[in-house]
């Protein structure tokens, strides 16, 4: 009797049949992964594939992408300063030409005629040194500063005027930094004079003060979070400044918060004035509470600073402060300078009008009345003179920026206004005030003495002949020439001297500056009569030099008044230039020399430019280069984890394909088993 054997697994024909399913499709996956693996030639195509290998290789991808932005700043950066260098070697080739074409008329044989064509040919270097000024690279203008959009030099009132701004323009390159691609104003195409500087001004604090523009008592700013304010010893209260954008809403803001402590502690803690903005910090008006006089701390939460930086925590040597009915003033917020900081005196005084000159051209400005500095700025500058204002970097001053390069009729003065309360020395923008150094005098030329050790009279500079013929000799040295105020002082006391030892009193002589127009003015008591007058002792150039020689003599005042030879010009090319075909045309030979001796120091400004872009550019090729060698490194690795391996692809998937068949026909196979097949 045939019977089914114990040893034979029984089992469901839908499991059996669900099992080889399973097992095809787990293959037919497998295979069709290896074939997209094949066709696109990527290991993972998703992250889910292989997480640890998708995050390397997102971050690969990332540094790659940031690789190839990098190359192109680079890329742009050498093409920049690729334009620059030539730029600079055309203008060494017309400096040259320039220079040479001086020493030549500087021959005693030259005429005037040939000099004056001479002139024509420096115009003509002039003009295309003005197309180099506003050469353009990929970027733009190559000696515009941070602004090459727009050309950084342009013809203005018979010079050229530079309007770039900035030190230049800069390129990321990442880990390494940046790099400028730009020049910017201190170059030697397109230099401004920044000469005139202002005295140290302090701006009175206001209520729209911006906590942005304040230096705080630490010098560091203000650092805006939480304070605490504790009444008569209570608890403390928390004020949140976070938000707070001028120093009126902090005081807002505190004030609304001892209100509310008012309310609480049923005491009135604040009187009339409240907590207000005074001309340096905060000031609290307390009561005295029947002359208990409560104190009001403040302090910073946990390690903030906010509190301490708004001097309401110590003052400004460090001494803890506790407000009451009599300390009322927190430490002083040294507010910075800006457009918005009120300017309607200086010290007390009242501003007035002042007098610029530039250009050729002289215009009254009157700052009676501005509110604020931008007021002063917007004044200065709507002049039209070629002259704009600008708040220095330590945001405690400004300078008068003299932008336009021109003949000697371009150069800039600002002088007083009689009766105008002495705005200009005031503000501390007087071209010659008392503080100007001599040393800037003749275009930074300075003053040059004589100087006899063995015979003293062989190093008197200059005479002073007053109206009845008194004589009085002057003997400068390098020491009296430090500033204007120096000089002054020298001539004085050597006219004192000398007029004490003829009996004579010392009112009848005296060295100043007057309040009108520039220049040193020499007094003379108008009972003697006559004109005073200068004239030159030893071959000395320091009476020439000073502007003493071409005065005019006032004979109402009794005033000599010398010419300004303290005026501000543009140090660049083309101011150099200009001289040198001005002073070829006046067939002026001195005039000639300096100008040539002016480009030489162009030569070297330049090769010392050219220098640097030089350097530059050799740093941009390394960047490149290690750039390049970094993402060669990561490229590499991004291949190893995200590229196929074709070979073991291959195999695979011929492995795979056996596989899939094998069970094909294992399955055929087994579902068409019957119960006929285990019987024996």
């Amino acid at each position: 009797m045939s019977s089914i054997s114990s040893s034979v697994n029984r089992v469901p024909n839908l499991l059996r049949t669900n099992t080889s399913l399973s097992t095809i499709n787990r293959t037919n996956l497998q295979l069709f992964r290896a074939s997209e693996q094949l066709s696109t030639g990527r290991r993972i195509s998703l992250p889910s594939q292989d997480p640890m290998s998708a995050a390397i290789i997102a971050r690969l991808d990332a540094s790659l992408e940031q690789a190839g932005q990098y190359d192109r700043n680079l890329s742009a950066a050498a093409g920049s300063l690729d334009t620059l260098d030539s730029a600079l070697g055309q203008a060494t080739d017309m400096l040259l030409d320039a220079r040479d074409l001086a020493l030549g008329q500087l021959n005693v044989s030259t005429s005037t005629a040939e000099r004056a064509g001479q002139a024509a040919v420096i115009d003509s270097i002039l003009q295309s040194m003005l197309g180099l000024a506003n050469t353009r690279s990929e970027i733009g203008a190559v000696f515009g500063g941070s602004r090459p959009g727009s050309d950084p030099v342009e013809p203005f009132g018979g010079g050229f005027r530079y309007r770039g701004e900035g030190d230049g323009l800069q390129t990321d390159l990442g880990r390494t930094g940046s790099l400028p691609v730009t020049l910017g104003g201190r170059h030697v195409l397109g230099s401004t004079s920044t000469r005139v500087q202002s005295a140290t001004i302090s701006p009175e604090l206001t209520g729209d003060t911006r906590l942005a523009d304040l230096r705080g008592v630490r010098g560091l700013g203000i650092a805006k979070g939480e304070i605490e304010l504790s009444y008569d010893g209570n608890l403390p209260v928390r004020v949140d400044l976070t938000n707070a954008d001028s120093i009126q809403d902090v005081a807002d803001r505190i004030e609304a918060a001892l209100i509310a402590q008012e309310t609480t502690l049923g005491v009135t803690i604040l009187g009339p004035g409240g907590v207000s903005v005074g001309p340096d910090g905060l000031a609290f008006d307390l009561e005295a509470q029947g002359g208990a006089n409560p104190q009001l701390t403040i302090s910073d939460v946990g390690a903030g600073t906010t509190a301490e930086d708004l001097g309401l925590t110590t003052d400004s040597v460090g001494s803890p402060i506790a407000f009451s009915a009599v300390v009322a003033d927190a430490a002083s917020l040294d507010p910075k300078l800006t457009n918005r900081s009120p300017l309607t005196s200086i010290g007390g005084t009242p501003l007035g009008e002042i007098r610029i000159s530039a250009n050729n051209r002289s215009m009254v400005v009157d700052l009676a009345g501005v509110q604020t500095f931008g007021d002063l700025k917007n004044r200065i500058e709507a002049t039209g003179l070629g002259v704009r204002v600008e708040i220095n970097e330590a945001k405690d001053g400004f300078a008068v920026v003299h932008d336009v390069a021109g003949g000697a009729e371009a150069a800039l003065s600002i002088e007083e206004v009689p009766g105008n309360n002495a705005t200009a020395t005031l503000l501390g923008i007087r071209t010659l005030g008392p503080n100007t150094a001599v040393s800037s005098f003749n275009d930074g030329r300075g003053v040059e003495v004589v100087q006899d050790a063995a015979d003293p009279a062989l190093s008197v500079d200059f005479r002073i002949t007053l109206g009845d013929g008194t004589e009085l000799e002057i003997d400068l040295s390098p020491d009296d020439l430090v500033s204007v105020q120096t000089l002054l002082d020298t001539i004085n006391a050597q006219a004192d001297t000398q007029l004490a030892g003829l009996g004579r009193p010392t009112s009848q002589f005296t060295a100043a500056l007057g309040e009108g127009p520039n220049g040193i003015a020499f007094t003379q008591d108008t009972a003697l009569g006559g004109q005073l007058s200068v004239s030159q002792r030893n071959n000395s150039p320091a009476a020439e030099q000073l502007g003493l020689l071409s005065g005019a003599f006032d004979t109402g005042t009794g005033t000599y008044l010398g010419e300004d030879r303290a005026k501000v010009r543009v140090d660049n090319v083309f101011t150099h230039l200009i001289d040198l075909r001005d002073a070829l045309l006046a067939d002026d030979s001195f005039g000639i020399g300096i100008a040539s001796n002016a480009l030489n120091d162009d030569l070297d400004r330049v090769a010392e430019t050219r220098g640097l872009v030089g350097g530059l550019a050799r740093r941009v090729d390394q960047e490149r280069e290690l750039l390049a060698d970094r993402a060669v490194t990561d490229e590499t690795l991004r291949s190893s984890l995200r590229d196929v391996d074709f070979a073991e692809a291959s195999t695979r998937l011929t492995l795979l394909q056996t596989q899939l068949q094998a069970a094909y026909q294992t399955t055929t196979l087994v579902n068409s088993l019957s119960l006929m097949d285990f019987l024996g």
